[in-house]
């Protein structure tokens, strides 16, 4: 089992460091949102072809 301190991680030594941190962040999860939306799609049309 994991635990609550395998998930920090160390404080930036730079403010670049922290931009960059967080643009991969945001990278990731948009990422992740647009996977979400294609499946959506794919449903969506999935349940046209069965009407």
């Amino acid at each position: 089992m994991k635990t609550a301190n395998h998930y920090q991680t160390r404080a930036p030594a730079n403010p670049n460091e922290t931009r960059t941190l967080q643009r991969k962040s945001i990278n990731k999860a948009s990422s992740v949102f647009s996977k979400i939306i294609e499946s959506l799609v794919e449903v969506e049309r999935g349940r046209e072809y069965l009407l």
